[in-house]
């Protein structure tokens, strides 16, 4: 067994463990946090595994090569079978090597799970649990394009099919992914992917339907269970007012879309003391004083964007202390 060693807040901690056979990758490799708690497991396939084919030294690093991806330094491989292989060689995450994922949050409860193929790509369905090991979103990734159902004209080119719970486990929507955002997430130590998702259905907490004709208000959670972005969809395109949210629960962006496209004034940053109701505030030109009262912190600090047709005119940095 291969072990991969490297220092933590100056104290030796082992981060990776894999097993090669014939310099193939076999069985579960699992990787650590700096504190030593279980971050991942990755199951090895030996039809998918990599295999480590050829290795040359540059300055103080060496490289391994698979296929035609060159991946670079990032920890060290202490010995393979019966050959001794020092340096430094890449065995990141963020690479995707091919295999059977499963992520865990510091705390120990598994974040998610799924297959990445040769191609570094998720693929096939993946499940997402939020931090308390509540089912978030089950997302089966297969590229694929329907017409609109929305205008019966367009096409939607998505990756994934997806379908989504609430923070309490009950079924929340189902739609097309469109896109995929990656954010950083302490809690796991790891870039999180929350989706752009074209809805097809969408149900309040107590199974009603309540998105008819594509249109409706729907909304996207963190892992945490907060709020993370609100609005109105309108024959499936974003229209009308939008917030999206911190993980902490505090207001980080609002503004207006029209026709799927950011439009007219936004508002983005540290909202937190800002009391924003349907669309006060809105005008062409921000009116500080006339946000004053809503105010539970004394200075504001946030940008102020212009946007017609999805197209940024103008940005106006605001860092006003209003003693």
């Amino acid at each position: 067994r291969d072990k991969n060693i490297k220092y933590c807040n100056e104290r030796k901690v082992n981060t990776i463990e894999m097993e090669f056979e014939n310099g193939y990758l076999i069985n579960t490799a699992k990787y650590y946090h700096c504190d030593g708690i279980l971050k991942a497991t990755i199951q090895f396939d030996r039809n998918d595994s990599i295999q480590l084919l050829r290795f040359w030294k540059d300055k103080d690093y060496r490289y391994y090569r698979y296929k035609t991806k060159v991946y670079y330094p990032m920890f060290a491989i202490q010995k393979s079978g019966k050959e001794l292989i020092s340096g430094k060689l890449s065995f990141e995450l963020y690479s995707y090597l091919p295999g059977y994922y499963k992520y865990y949050y510091k705390s120990g409860v598994q974040s998610q799970e799924g297959r990445v193929n040769k191609e570094g790509l998720k693929t096939g369905w993946w499940k997402f649990w939020n931090e308390n090991g509540i089912l978030m979103k089950e997302i089966l990734y297969e590229k694929g394009f329907v017409i609109n159902p929305a205008n019966k004209v367009d096409t939607i080119i998505y990756s994934g099919r997806i379908k989504g719970y609430y923070p309490n486990g009950k079924f929340m929507m189902e739609g097309y992914v469109l896109d995929e955002d990656l954010k950083y997430e302490c809690v796991q130590d790891e870039e999180i992917a929350y989706q752009q998702i074209f809805y097809t259905k969408f149900y309040d907490e107590n199974g009603n339907d309540i998105y008819h004709n594509y249109t409706g208000i729907v909304r996207d959670y963190h892992i945490n269970g907060n709020k993370r972005e609100e609005g109105q969809l309108v024959n499936g395109m974003r229209h009308g007012l939008w917030k999206t949210y911190e993980s902490n629960g505090n207001l980080h962006s609002i503004g207006m879309y029209k026709n799927g496209e950011m439009d007219d004034l936004w508002l983005s940053g540290d909202l937190s003391g800002i009391g924003f109701v349907d669309n006060q505030c809105f005008d062409s030109v921000i009116d500080l004083n006339k946000i004053k009262g809503n105010l539970s912190e004394k200075v504001l600090k946030f940008e102020e964007l212009i946007y017609k047709d999805g197209i940024l005119l103008k940005t106006t940095y605001h860092d006003v202390d209003l003693d």
